[in-house]
């Protein structure tokens, strides 16, 4: 238990302090040369620092962020009567622009649109044939490489079929061969075996071990007929008739394959002959167009230097409405400016209360160590009391020893001002020094308890509650008083 006690001690003037969070809003000063509590000061008037420098320009914010918004208010109405300054300019220019133009003028702007949009139209078709035909001209040369290698296909499909063609008729030479060998063969043997029965019927000498040895020799010759090697001979026939039906079947896809390739490419040149051809039409169609386009603008300015305007002409109004489209210019780089001014305070004033809220916000890193500490200290007191009860509970010696004197209700009150002490030592409530005194205190105090009580608990002849020393003796039975006389003084001994 005194182990236990000592292990516990040097625990808790061993702990390290808090880990700070690296994203910590303030810088500490190093506890080595400045004092704890002063550094917390510190600390505190950086932040209330902090907070007055944060407070007040949120509050500038505050107060210019109306200032901006009606300064984009102004600017966006003053753009807005640009706007409607520039319709009416433009609104005056078509009156006068209608009311001045003769109409020989009108028809001859009437006649440039229509050919610009003519020529237009041309341009564009001249384009998309132009596309096309470099679409038709790539694929013509895709087709050309297809069609090679189509043709050289072919012509490895039929130089394949004649070879299979070859291997067959070879095949079947070996197959006839070997049956006219065996026929051969057979008719020789059945000579041999007719001419030995005859003579074996005609009652000559005949050697019926040689006549035996012929009829074995053509009953084999009989069975060849359907042995392995004419079976392999007719599969040999078999397997090339089927390779060649095979580089026949190909020989016929290919040239299916190489002449819907030609047909194909003859029709792309054919198209992209007829596209060449009309795409040479269509440029002397440009041509011509372009020079009507020409005629008439040369006619249309004729015309404009004839027509000469008055002061309030549409020359003098477009000079007008030029100089209002150069202020609405200035207006809207204003109008935008000013928002993004505006959106500028706005994000700023964002950054700076969450800034505020930073400063009131405790350290996660802090608090949880706070939190896993307490939760370790208290299961580390926890299991010292269980094993002390633990321990009485196995010796009857010692339980009767620690609750005799009301050394249990001392030890489990001790050891629960003991967490208090811890914890609040963590949450910083108690600095340094005070929690090494007191924690120094009460181990001093536990230690200097525990002695007598193990001495006591070893010399069954002494009182625990007496610090060790040995029990005295009973005092004898007093003596009966008599009725009115004064109380017996208690003895030194009896006293003590």
């Amino acid at each position: 238990m005194k182990s236990l006690l000592l292990a516990l001690t040097a625990l808790v003037l061993l702990l390290p302090s808090p880990v700070v969070a690296e994203d910590a809003p303030e810088v500490i000063p190093d506890v080595e040369s400045v004092p704890s509590s002063l550094s917390r000061a510190l600390k505190k008037f950086r932040d209330d620092q902090r907070f007055q420098d944060l407070r007040e320009e949120r509050i500038e914010l505050l107060q210019s962020i109306p200032e901006l918004r009606n300064l984009v208010t102004t600017n966006e109405t003053k753009l807005a009567e640009i706007d409607a300054e520039i319709a009416n300019l433009q609104s005056r220019l078509r009156a006068s622009e209608s009311a001045v133009e003769s109409q020989t003028l009108v028809d001859l702007r009437s006649d440039l649109r229509r050919m610009q949009t003519e020529d237009d139209v041309e341009r564009s078709r001249l384009a998309s044939a132009q596309e096309r035909l470099t679409e038709l001209q790539e694929e013509r040369l895709e087709q050309a490489t297809k069609l090679e290698g189509l043709r050289a296909t072919l012509s490895e499909a039929r130089t394949n079929l004649a070879s299979a063609v070859l291997q067959r008729d070879q095949a079947i030479s070996e197959e006839r061969k070997l049956r006219r060998a065996l026929d051969a063969k057979e008719t020789e043997l059945r000579g041999l075996v007719s001419i030995l029965e005859m003579e074996l019927k005609d009652g000559l000498d005949v050697d019926l071990e040689d006549l035996a040895s012929k009829r074995r020799e053509l009953l084999a010759v009989q069975t060849s007929f359907n042995g392995p090697e004419v079976i392999a001979a007719v599969e040999a026939v078999s397997t090339a008739e089927t390779n060649r039906e095979l580089q026949a079947e190909a020989v016929r896809i290919a040239e299916l394959e190489t002449k819907k390739a030609e047909e194909k490419a003859l029709s792309t040149s054919e198209e992209i002959l007829d596209i060449e051809n009309w795409i040479v039409r269509n440029n002397g169609d440009l041509l011509e167009i372009a020079g009507e386009i020409e005629t008439l603008e040369k006619a249309l300015e004729r015309q404009l230097t004839l027509e000469q305007q008055s002061a309030d002409s549409p020359e003098n109004i477009q000079a007008m409405l030029d100089v209002q489209s150069g202020k609405r210019v200035a207006a809207l780089e204003a109008v935008q400016s000013a928002k993004s001014n505006l959106q500028t305070a706005v994000l700023r004033q964002t950054t700076v209360e969450n800034e505020i809220n930073d400063l009131f916000v405790p350290r996660s890193a802090e608090n949880t160590f706070k939190l896993w500490m307490s939760f370790a200290f208290a299961l580390l007191v926890g299991l010292v009391i269980w094993k002390f009860f633990q321990v009485t509970r196995e010796d009857e010696k010692v339980r009767r020893v620690v609750f005799s004197a009301e050394a249990g209700i001392q030890f489990v009150t001790l050891f629960s001002l003991v967490i208090a002490i811890i914890l609040f030592g963590i949450t910083g409530i108690l600095e340094g020094k005070e929690l090494s005194a007191l924690l120094g205190g009460i181990s001093g105090y536990i230690l200097g308890r525990s002695t007598p009580v193990l001495k006591a608990a070893a010399d069954p002849g002494t009182d625990p509650a007496g610090g060790g020393m040995p029990a005295a003796a009973p005092a004898a039975p007093a003596a009966p008083q008599q009725p009115g006389a004064a109380p017996q003084q208690p003895a030194e001994g009896d006293r003590a």
